[in-house]
Protein backbone atom coordinates (compact mmCIF):
# COMPACT_ATOMS: atom_id res chain seq x y z
CA UNK A 1 0.00 0.00 0.00
CA UNK A 2 2.56 2.02 0.81
CA UNK A 3 4.42 1.78 -2.61
CA UNK A 4 1.28 2.20 -4.70
CA UNK A 5 0.82 5.63 -2.22
CA UNK A 6 4.98 6.85 -3.35
CA UNK A 7 4.20 6.14 -6.58
CA UNK A 8 0.94 7.81 -7.04
CA UNK A 9 2.32 10.57 -5.11
CA UNK A 10 5.70 10.51 -8.10
CA UNK A 11 3.10 10.61 -10.66
CA UNK A 12 1.57 13.55 -9.00
CA UNK A 13 4.67 15.01 -8.95
CA UNK A 14 5.99 14.32 -12.61
CA UNK A 15 2.65 15.60 -13.65
CA UNK A 16 3.15 18.87 -11.85
CA UNK A 17 6.74 19.26 -13.20
CA UNK A 18 5.24 18.03 -17.41
CA UNK A 19 2.36 20.85 -16.28
CA UNK A 20 5.08 23.58 -15.63
CA UNK A 21 7.30 23.27 -18.00
CA UNK A 22 4.23 23.00 -20.56
CA UNK A 23 2.78 26.19 -19.08
CA UNK A 24 6.37 27.92 -19.15
CA UNK A 25 6.58 26.39 -22.83
CA UNK A 26 3.60 28.38 -23.89
CA UNK A 27 4.22 31.00 -21.82
CA UNK A 28 7.44 31.74 -23.84
CA UNK A 29 5.66 30.80 -27.49
CA UNK A 30 3.33 33.57 -26.62
CA UNK A 31 5.66 36.15 -26.17
CA UNK A 32 8.01 35.33 -28.69
CA UNK A 33 4.26 35.34 -30.99
CA UNK A 34 3.85 38.81 -29.36
CA UNK A 35 7.43 40.31 -29.73
CA UNK A 36 6.90 38.96 -33.83
CA UNK A 37 4.00 40.37 -34.15
CA UNK A 38 4.96 43.72 -32.81
CA UNK A 39 7.89 43.77 -35.15
CA UNK A 40 5.17 42.89 -37.84
CA UNK A 41 3.33 45.34 -37.68
CA UNK A 42 5.84 48.04 -37.02
CA UNK A 43 7.58 46.99 -40.46
CA UNK A 44 4.03 47.48 -41.67
CA UNK A 45 4.08 50.60 -40.46
CA UNK A 46 7.37 51.43 -41.13
CA UNK A 47 6.80 50.46 -45.14
CA UNK A 48 3.75 52.65 -45.45
CA UNK A 49 5.71 55.33 -43.79
CA UNK A 50 7.87 55.02 -46.56
CA UNK A 51 5.13 54.46 -49.43
CA UNK A 52 4.22 58.02 -48.38
CA UNK A 53 7.58 59.60 -48.16
CA UNK A 54 7.90 58.52 -51.99
CA UNK A 55 4.68 59.85 -52.79
CA UNK A 56 5.51 62.87 -51.57
CA UNK A 57 8.80 62.74 -52.58
CA UNK A 58 7.30 62.32 -56.41
CA UNK A 59 4.92 65.34 -55.75
CA UNK A 60 8.04 67.61 -55.09
CA UNK A 61 10.21 66.73 -58.09
CA UNK A 62 7.29 67.29 -60.15
CA UNK A 63 6.55 70.74 -58.35
CA UNK A 64 10.48 71.20 -58.84
CA UNK A 65 10.33 70.37 -62.61
CA UNK A 66 7.31 72.55 -63.26
CA UNK A 67 9.27 75.36 -61.25
CA UNK A 68 12.20 75.05 -63.35
CA UNK A 69 10.23 74.91 -66.54
CA UNK A 70 8.91 78.23 -65.52
CA UNK A 71 12.21 79.98 -64.33
CA UNK A 72 13.46 78.40 -68.22
CA UNK A 73 10.91 79.92 -69.76
CA UNK A 74 11.12 83.45 -68.00
CA UNK A 75 14.87 82.96 -69.09
CA UNK A 76 14.59 82.62 -72.40
CA UNK A 77 11.59 85.59 -72.35
CA UNK A 78 14.47 87.81 -70.50
CA UNK A 79 16.91 86.72 -73.11
CA UNK A 80 14.43 87.76 -76.16
CA UNK A 81 13.90 90.86 -74.12
CA UNK A 82 17.37 92.00 -73.82
CA UNK A 83 18.38 90.84 -77.08
CA UNK A 84 15.57 92.64 -78.82
CA UNK A 85 14.39 95.66 -76.91
CA UNK A 86 12.90 97.64 -79.50
CA UNK A 87 10.23 94.58 -80.32
CA UNK A 88 9.35 93.83 -76.48
CA UNK A 89 9.23 97.75 -76.38
CA UNK A 90 6.48 97.58 -79.47
CA UNK A 91 4.82 94.44 -78.15
CA UNK A 92 4.15 96.11 -74.18
CA UNK A 93 3.02 99.32 -76.20
CA UNK A 94 0.33 97.19 -78.63
CA UNK A 95 -0.80 95.08 -75.63
CA UNK A 96 -1.32 98.31 -73.64
CA UNK A 97 -2.96 100.18 -76.35
CA UNK A 98 -5.56 97.22 -75.94
CA UNK A 99 -6.08 97.50 -72.18
CA UNK A 100 -6.38 100.79 -72.70
CA UNK A 101 -3.59 101.86 -70.85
Amino acid sequence: MKNQIINQQKRLAQMKIDEDKRRKVMSVKKAHDDKVGEEERMRAQKEEEVIQMERLEMELIKKLQNTQAIQKDAYQELEKALSQPSAMIGSYLGVKDMIGG
